[in-house]
């Protein structure tokens, strides 16, 4: 690639309209299905050294077999799939998809690539065709599906850049105050919902949020944005992670108002078992220091709720929540219950509940390395988040 720097070296695109072969007439849009969970971890000695020497050296110690079976270990042994989230896995997963790459180059095909989301170029339909064969048949030999739900064939000329960018980008309009007015914020983001709703496309929600933020806005245009955003995360709670970066903070959003939206969460997503909404919830109490409606009433049911799902981050949430209201004292009622969890958990699954099981027990209580990282005051959670916690209670214990 000779793009290494888009503010320098431009889009790639736009030069891959005109190549070797000619011009081109058709736009081939296509990704992998879920690309990260279905790797197949055996697949990364089939990228490093090939199919075949790699199957004659399976059960060989060496340094890529030592790569396959460290990725299993981190799914608790499952060979499909890779952790999402750690630059870690983009590079394993570009072990295999640079492979796919040459496979298609060498083939003549020309066309750029975002992690998993594929665009080529192509000068006729038979040719759209043919590389989505010539693709499959690529990803199919390290066991990667094609997603055909988003495959597309679209005729050009049409924009490079989707068009709902097009759409939005002279938008929101400034005022003569100089600053955002309050109906401007509302154009904008009807308009965001509106071309979310046509296309299928909600990441236009997330554009739309990124980029007011980045606007001088007037005070009630800031409420109104604010509150329609948190609406809006009420009905797409994959939006959550964007709320205190992108609404609370920047619109100066009050605690009682967060309070309100936690407690939306929370009632919603019970209802059916959305742990992570729930886990956003409870982070948000913690995190601007409010109580949730659903402890005061009845914390032992809801506890007991918690408790069966089983679910890691949950449970951890949930012991942050009770020990910062109890002035991080282990001993409370309302922590006792998730201390012998922890310590049931510990005993038979440390494997998979070891970041709650850390920071829930005390030093003489975890094993081995846990127990001299606990020594060494390591946490991993914010110290924002634990502002106020005792050492003698978040790590070290007699």
């Amino acid at each position: 690639m000779n793009y290494k720097n888009w503010r320098v070296d431009g889009n790639p695109e736009s030069d891959l309209l005109m190549h070797d072969k000619g011009s081109s007439r058709f736009l081939v849009q296509a990704d992998v299905s879920t690309c990260f969970p279905s790797i197949y971890t055996h697949s990364i000695p089939w990228a490093l050294v090939g199919k075949e020497e790699a199957k004659k050296t399976v059960h060989d110690d060496t340094w890529y077999n030592r790569i396959d079976q460290t990725c299993s270990d981190m799914r608790n042994g499952e060979t499909h799939g890779l952790l999402i989230g750690p630059h870690a896995s983009n590079l394993i997963s570009e072990i295999i998809l640079t492979v796919v790459d040459k496979n298609l180059y060498d083939k003549g095909y020309r066309y750029a690539r975002n992690i998993d989301d594929y665009d080529c170029y192509v000068a006729s339909y038979d040719e759209a065709q043919l590389f989505l064969r010539d693709l499959e048949e690529a990803l199919r030999e390290f066991d990667l599906p094609l997603n055909h739900k988003k495959t597309k064939v679209i005729e050009l000329p049409v924009g490079i850049e989707k068009n709902w960018k097009h759409q939005l980008s002279d938008l929101p309009r400034i005022g003569e105050s100089g600053l955002v007015e309050y109906p401007h914020v509302n154009t904008f983001i009807d308009m965001a919902l509106k071309l979310a709703t046509e296309t299928g496309d909600f990441a236009i929600i997330n554009y739309s949020i990124k980029k007011l933020k980045g606007s001088r806005i007037s005070a009630n245009g800031k409420k109104l944005a604010a509150k329609r955003f948190m609406h809006m995360a009420v009905l797409y709670p994959y939006l959550l992670h964007l709320m205190e970066e992108y609404v609370f903070t920047p619109y100066e959003v009050a605690s009682s108002d967060i309070q309100k939206l936690s407690n939306t969460i929370y009632r919603d997503a019970v209802k059916v078992n959305d742990y992570e909404s729930l886990c956003y919830s409870i982070y948000f109490a913690i995190r601007y220091d409010f109580t949730l409606e659903v402890f005061e009433s009845d914390y032992i049911e809801a506890q007991n709720y918690i408790i069966k799902s089983r679910d890691c981050f949950l449970l951890m949430m949930t012991w942050l929540y009770f020990m910062k209201q109890n002035k991080w004292k282990r001993d409370a009622s309302q922590v006792k219950p998730l201390n012998r969890v922890a310590m049931e958990l510990k005993n038979s699954d440390m494997d998979r509940y070891w970041l709650f099981c850390y920071e829930a027990l005390t030093l003489g209580s975890l094993p081995g390395e846990w127990r001299k990282m606990k020594h060494a005051d390591i946490s991993f959670i914010k110290q924002e988040i634990v502002k106020g916690v005792p050492k003698s209670d978040n790590t070290k214990s007699n």
